[in-house]
């Protein structure tokens, strides 16, 4: 969805404070409302056009609201925006690019966004040497990693979860795998699902995994680049 619809369902949902959590606190939005001289200067300040009938994006995200009121275009007050916040528990996620190595920026009107609960199973710490390599099966690029000695328990913990709910919720000839997903930097890189009937335990870390994500080369060296640089948190959630 868009990002205002995406903010907007993400700030009804209950706060949820949990050691598993990516994010402490809330996160604050400010949005203009549609055809809005606030809107206009915007688009002026980024170079862009407004996209008609849509809230543009003030300022955001931020963990406060004073960093929120700072990051206003020139000439934009805190009176002609919207501010609107994500308790914690709740995050609002990117869908990745087509390019991994050229992102649209949070504020483009094409960007599309998905709303998550935070319950990260793993984070950037447990992942160890990634690399750009090519699936065996469809010789298309992707990235593999390898798991800290606490990440492969982690892992193969998550997946068994994921599997077993899979099995749990499957029935009258139904197969109803489930998903985790994989975030970083706030963008959602691929949704995983785990077989159940292949995998009835999780899958184990000791060999590590693979993101595969309709790559190119060189946005799968980029995710790579991205990840040795620590560019963190990178997550996996379970996903409902």
């Amino acid at each position: 969805m868009s990002l205002y619809d995406a903010v907007q369902l993400a700030s009804k949902q209950p706060e949820s404070s949990s050691p598993d959590n990516s994010r402490i606190g809330p996160q604050y939005y400010m949005f203009g409302a549609p055809r809005s001289a606030a809107c206009q200067a915007a688009a002026k300040a980024s170079g862009t056009v407004p996209a008609a009938g849509q809230h543009c994006l003030l300022s955001a995200p931020d963990d406060n609201k004073t960093d929120l009121l700072s990051g206003l275009p020139a000439g934009v007050s805190a009176s002609e925006g919207e501010v609107v916040i994500v308790p914690q528990g709740t995050l609002v996620l990117q869908a990745i690019a087509q390019n991994f190595s050229k992102p649209t920026p949070i504020g483009d009107p094409s960007a599309q966004f998905f709303v998550l609960k935070d319950n990260a199973a793993l984070r950037g710490n447990d992942i160890t040497n990634p690399q750009q390599s090519t699936d065996p099966n469809t010789r298309q690029p992707d990235v593999t990693f390898g798991f800290s000695n606490e990440g492969k328990s982690e892992f193969q913990n998550v997946t068994a979860n994921i599997a077993h709910r899979g099995d749990l919720v499957s029935g009258l000839g139904q197969t109803l795998n489930q998903h985790f997903a994989v975030a970083l930097d706030n963008q959602l890189i691929t949704v995983p699902f785990i077989d159940f009937k292949q995998y009835p335990d999780g899958i184990s870390g000791d060999n590590g995994a693979e993101i595969s994500a309709s790559f190119t080369i060189s946005s799968a060296r980029a995710l790579v680049n991205q990840l040795r640089l620590s560019a963190l948190p990178v997550s996996l959630r379970a996903t409902g």
